[in-house]
Formats: C-alpha cells, structure tokens, sequence
C-alpha cells in the first residue's frame, strides 16, 4: 500500500478541509481509548530504556481500558457501528460507537497519569510490568519504569509567563490538534506557573491537557455559561410488584442441543428427525434429562445433560421455555424472504437488538 496517498486522501478530503463542520455540534467524535493513549505516548516522545524489552508493552490494556492492538475480542470489533448512548446522542437520533468503552475511562486516566509523572511503570494503576517501592499509599521512594516521556520544548521566551504560554500552546498542538479552548489553557497554564520546578510544571500541564474534553474527542467542545442540571432523582415507589428481568448474554449457544425433541411426538418421531439432521453433534436420548410439557408436538422434551438446574427449576415450575422467538414476522422463502423481513436476519447486532425489543 501506499501510506502517503492514504494521508494525501484524508486530508484532502471534503471534511477535512471545510471548517464550516466546525460549528455542527454533532460533528465529530469520541476518541478509541489505545488511540488516545498511542497519540500521547508519539506526541510526547516515549523512549523505552530497558534493553531486555526492545518494545514497549502494555500490560493489562484489554481490560483496563476495553482496547488493544490487534487484540479484538470478535469478529465484532470492540464496538457496535448503531450504538447510541442513552440521553443526549439517543434522543437526537445519533450514534457514538466509541462510547461503548466509556466505562473504562477511569483506568485509562489513571495509566496516562501514571506514565506522565513515573514513566511506563505499574504505578498507580500504570501500564507498565515495573512495580514502584513506597514508603507509604502515596509516598514512593524507587521507581523502576521500562520507559518515560522525553518530550521537552528547547528554546522559546525567557518570561516565565510567556514561557508558560508557550509550553501551553505547544501541547494544545501537539496533543489536541490545537482545538483547546482559550478557558482550558487558561488552567493549564496557572497550573503550569504554581509550581516553581519547570519538569515538575510540564507533567502538571500535560496531566490536565489529557484531562481535556479536547483532548478526549475530535470535535470542538461547547462552553456554557451554566453548569449542567443534575438528573432528576426516580420517585420512590412504595409497593410490591413483580418484574421480569431480561439478561441478555452474550456468545453462541447451540439451542438445538438445549432442549430437544425426546418422545410421545404427534404424526412423527421427532428425535430421529432431529438425530438425522444434527448428525454426529446430536445428543444421545439416553443421555438428555427428560421434562413433561403440555400443547406441543412432542409430550416429553430432554434438555442438555450439563444443565441439571435448568431441569430442576422446569419441574419445580420456577423456569420455562421460550423456544422460536425468532424475529421473522411471517414465513418466508430464499425467494422472498429480503422484500418480507422487517429486520436484518443475518446480522448478530441486529437480531440482538430486535430480542432486546
């Protein structure tokens, strides 16, 4: 492939070059959790100095942010391309895919915070497979990173406080496209003048320019005047009810081998038919835990041999079958079956979503 004419392709882009986008509030998107966290470990020039570890590794990624590098977890990718979260996005009728990894937020911050202050290390909450000595929960005393940021601005005003400026700008640039609002490296920069040590007030300025909403997505933040309302709390409501709770579990399950045809069947023997057509998967009868059922074509069912529980809950009527549920709202052929079905057959988001319904 050619990168160049991949690059020369986005950035010549209709979108790329027209800032009128700019001013479209649902324009733009949350920024891939290793996305952010590669651009900050680039942008700020990570070095690895451990010779026996050529390469930087992070450790425990997958599960402290949702995300790592050629390490999905299904054909699925990480998120759904549909997913809109509730409020805001769902009610104006858009999408925002990558906030499906939102709940991993906290580990991530907590990895980027720890790689700017003590370098790629498993301090609080790092990256990194070092451990750091303490003398007490927030006093270390030794730490043994694998790498650090090395990121350092030469040069530029001798005022401190054009200086400041300076420092601040450049990491607006570097680490947000240059989209930080004049209020945020305000902050940043009085940050940066607090502390008397110029390293010291670099890693406080980079912490807080990675806790920007700048930094965090790749459209322009709105400021308001006001602060956000709080949620109005639900209205207790006092008195028994009873509730069916939906837990919809994700995988594969083979539910011809669940529950399966086993005697008493009306016109036909529905066991060989299923042992005929399931082959060398099908379930021996003699090994299926048999259930009584009423109205269905066959008066005994057998459910998996690995799911005793599922039997004793059926014969203590405390669980029942659903089988079918399928989304087909009539029958269908191969000829016809794309002008009559109202969803996408063949889509697992989709028929997931249509169950949940």
């Amino acid at each position: 492939g050619d990168l160049s004419s991949t690059v020369a392709a986005i950035l010549l882009d209709r979108e790329s070059r027209n800032v009128l986008l700019d001013a479209d509030f649902s324009f733009g998107s949350i920024r891939e959790p290793v996305i952010k966290l590669i651009s900050l470990m680039r942008s700020m020039k990570y070095v690895q100095t451990d010779s026996n570890q050529p390469f930087p590794t992070l450790y425990n990624a997958d599960s402290n942010i949702g995300q790592m590098a050629h390490d999905i977890p299904s054909v699925f990718s990480f998120f759904l391309p549909e997913y809109a979260s509730p409020g805001k996005i769902a009610e104006s009728s858009l999408v925002a895919p990558e906030a499906m990894l939102l709940h991993n937020s906290v580990g991530l911050l907590n990895g980027m915070i720890s790689l700017v202050r003590y370098g790629m290390t498993s301090c609080y909450g790092g990256f990194g497979p070092s451990q750091c000595l303490r003398a007490s929960k927030d006093k270390i005393v030794d730490i043994q990173n694998t790498g650090h940021l090395s990121y350092e601005i030469p040069g530029g005003p001798t005022s401190r406080t054009e200086y400041a400026d300076f420092i601040v700008d450049n990491l607006a640039t570097m680490l947000t496209s240059g989209r930080m609002s004049r209020y945020n490296r305000k902050i940043v920069r009085e940050a940066y003048l607090s502390k008397s040590d110029k390293t010291e007030g670099l890693k406080l300025a980079q912490t807080l320019t990675i806790l920007s909403p700048e930094f965090h997505t790749t459209g322009i933040p709105r400021e308001k005047a006001s602060k956000r309302a709080p949620a109005t709390p639900a209205t207790k409501v006092c008195k028994d009810y009873k509730a069916v709770v939906h837990i919809q579990l994700s995988g594969g399950m083979d539910s011809y081998n669940l529950l399966v045809p086993h005697s008493q069947c009306q016109g036909k023997d529905m066991y060989e038919e299923y042992k005929n057509v399931r082959g060398r998967v099908a379930l021996p009868k003699e090994d299926l835990l048999p259930i009584e059922v009423e109205d269905q074509i066959c008066g005994t069912f057998g459910i998996h041999p690995n799911f005793p529980l599922l039997k004793d809950l059926y014969d203590e009527k405390e669980a029942s079958f659903l089988a079918g549920i399928g989304v087909l709202s009539e029958p269908v052929t191969k000829d016809d079956y794309e002008k009559k079905t109202q969803t996408e057959l063949f889509a697992h988001n989709m028929m997931t979503h249509e169950a949940n319904r």
